[in-house]
């Protein structure tokens, strides 16, 4: 981001953000300024996130970070200064009572689910020619969750960079581990 700041004219600021999110929970803001100047920084806190926390420069920062609110940084800011917004990312579970009690897993701002494998089939005439997906395994799993739903999944983060595009099976940055059970009266329709 590039803006004019503080008073009078302004000056103008650059903040660059480095980030893996929404995979990892760190983003890091570096302030590039030509003089030292007093601005507020707004940081926005995700519905999701109950725990947000801010240093700047390595140091905590008190900040009252509820969620869907937005935390206010507002300080002399110089060349070089580095704010770390850190959005803790935990497990949780939905279930679905108008969907047959199904159970849907988050964590952070993404929703996951189970791997399945592809045959992509086209279907109908061009130039209207569409495709449909059938699996090639199993899919019709029930989640066994324990008491408390979140200790029920194990989570790994796959090491080094987020991969450019990380929406693939292949790239994912993350899974998830549960146990299930097969429900064979479940069947595709």
């Amino acid at each position: 981001v590039k803006a004019k700041v503080g008073p009078g004219a302004g000056t103008t600021v650059t903040i660059d953000e480095a980030t893996d999110y929404p995979f990892r929970d760190k983003i890091v803001f570096t302030v590039s300024t030509p003089k030292v100047v007093k601005f507020p920084l707004y940081l926005r806190v995700p519905n999701w996130c109950a725990n947000a926390k801010v240093s700047v420069n390595g140091k905590p920062v008190s900040v009252k970070a509820a969620p869907l609110s937005y935390i206010v940084v507002d300080r002399e800011w110089k060349s070089g200064d580095k704010v770390t917004l850190t959005l803790p990312m935990t497990l949780a579970t939905k279930t679905w009572k108008e969907n047959k009690d199904s159970v849907s897993v988050k964590r952070g701002p993404l929703w996951y689910s189970l791997r399945i494998g592809e045959n992509w089939k086209p279907y109908g005439e061009k130039p209207w020619q569409g495709t449909e997906v059938f699996p090639t395994t199993p899919w019709n799993y029930a989640l066994v969750l324990a008491d408390e739903p979140a200790k029920s999944f194990s989570v790994k983060a796959k090491p080094g960079p987020v991969a450019a595009q990380p929406f693939t099976v292949e790239a994912a940055p993350i899974t998830i581990t549960a146990k299930g059970r097969l429900v064979p009266e479940w069947q595709m329709y």
